[in-house]
């Protein structure tokens, strides 16, 4: 859409007759009775209908003299850059896809890749265990006991809804936020890495755990916030960084029964610890360290 450049001056020819009557009684006095066919007021509408012509073409003053102005000012335009943002690249197939830096996506609108990346062939679905509101737990209260009786448990269990974070909602709706730390039973955002049908898993697991050459895979996580300030100084605003850590399920067991995960360091990191928006990069162990019990 155009952009509405703003009025300098926005009042009119009645506009200026009334201001200019208003100040009579201020300024002349003796002027009691101003009135239409006055002479007096015959020059006033006259200059009022000057003033006009020159308020109206100054509301049109060309580009050029709008940054001469604004130069006397101080004001100068803020130079071009190019637009960034966060894209996610998926593929159909059982293979790995090198995207080369600089290579262009198409779409409205198009984008330049600033690194070389691969595209994974898995799908990242993001889940949570929502703790149950006070209806769910009392509709599994007996459910809860039962299981409390089986593994003979010293209180009751605290059960869960596995819930989708980015799931589409219908009618083309936002998804509804969920807070990690205090809607979840386990303070977890769990990250399911899908491959595109069932007979590609075993293939998939394969790629994410081996490159060519032996090199070792990389996972990139996009974080894109919601809520971005615009304009402001990087230091106003700046949010909070977040501790976390990132595990990677082994598809083992460990003593206890318990599945056992493998801590993932980040190699890159241009959230900042997730106080804004970025992509990690986590490097992935081999294939026989990647599973779920």
């Amino acid at each position: 859409m155009p952009i509405q450049l703003p009025v300098i001056d926005d009042r009119r020819y009645q506009d200026l007759i009334d201001e200019v009557l208003a100040r009579i009684p201020a300024h002349t006095p003796e002027w009691s009775q101003p009135r239409v066919g006055d002479p007096g007021v015959t020059l006033v509408e006259l200059f009022a209908w000057l003033a006009d012509t020159v308020l109206y073409r100054a509301n049109l003053i060309p580009e050029r003299q709008r940054l001469a102005f604004l130069s006397l000012v101080g004001r100068q335009l803020r130079p071009a850059v190019s637009s960034r943002g966060i894209v996610a690249l998926s593929t159909e197939g059982a293979a790995a896809v090198e995207v080369k830096r600089g290579s262009l996506l198409d779409g409205p609108p198009a984008f330049q890749t600033e690194d070389t990346l691969t595209v994974l062939p898995v799908q990242g679905r993001c889940f949570v265990k929502r703790r149950l509101s006070t209806s769910e737990q009392a509709s599994s209260a007996t459910l809860l006991s039962q299981l409390q009786d089986l593994y003979e448990l010293s209180e009751l269990p605290q059960g869960y809804v596995t819930h989708e974070v980015f799931a589409p909602v219908p009618g083309g709706g936002e998804p509804v936020p969920v807070d990690i730390a205090a809607q979840t039973v386990d303070g977890c955002l769990w990250i399911a890495l899908v491959a595109a049908k069932p007979d590609q898993v075993e293939t998939a697991r394969a790629v994410l755990g081996t490159a060519e050459g032996g090199a070792r895979r990389r996972l990139n996580i996009g974080l894109a916030l919601a809520p971005q300030v615009e304009g402001l100084d990087p230091s106003v605003g700046q949010q909070v960084k977040v501790p976390h850590v990132w595990e990677l399920s082994t598809g083992a067991l460990d003593d206890a029964s318990n599945a056992r995960f493998l801590e993932l360091e980040p190699e890159e990191d241009s959230t900042a610890v997730l106080s804004g928006s970025g992509v990690l990069r986590l490097a992935l162990p081999s294939t026989g360290q990647i599973g779920v019990p």
